[in-house]
């Protein structure tokens, strides 16, 4: 009987563990579908010529780090500023792709996401 008892409560603790393993990868896979959403709100608004559009998809504050080929630069005021000032017009603004290679929790509000 107490084998019993030990392989039944092996088993409910490997179902719940499979079960907490599930919906922490159903709230990524949720979490990687807002993300790509965003991005695609991204590369229409870009490519409608609309920098502020485009600009919505990223934070909203001060320590917000861009880097891009010139260096880095920091805070969204800052990085909307040098976009309107490098592509102001929809020619220079070409056509805008995002290829998503990985998203990766930091943890239960950020993701780190790598593309080109």
């Amino acid at each position: 009987m107490q084998v019993f008892m030990r392989k039944s409560m092996l088993l409910i603790f490997v179902s719940l563990c499979a079960g907490i393993c599930l919906a922490a990868q159903d709230a990524k896979m949720n979490d990687t579908s807002l993300i790509k959403q965003v991005l695609a709100k991204q590369v229409n608004a870009w490519n409608g010529g609309d920098i502020d559009a485009f600009m919505d998809g990223y934070w909203h504050n001060d320590s917000l780090m861009f880097v891009n080929q010139q260096g880095i630069t920091y805070g969204w005021q800052q990085t909307l500023t040098n976009y309107k000032k490098r592509y102001d017009s929809p020619e220079k603004m070409g056509r805008l792709n995002f290829d998503i290679l990985e998203v990766n929790p930091l943890g239960d509000s950020y993701y780190f996401v790598i593309g080109k």
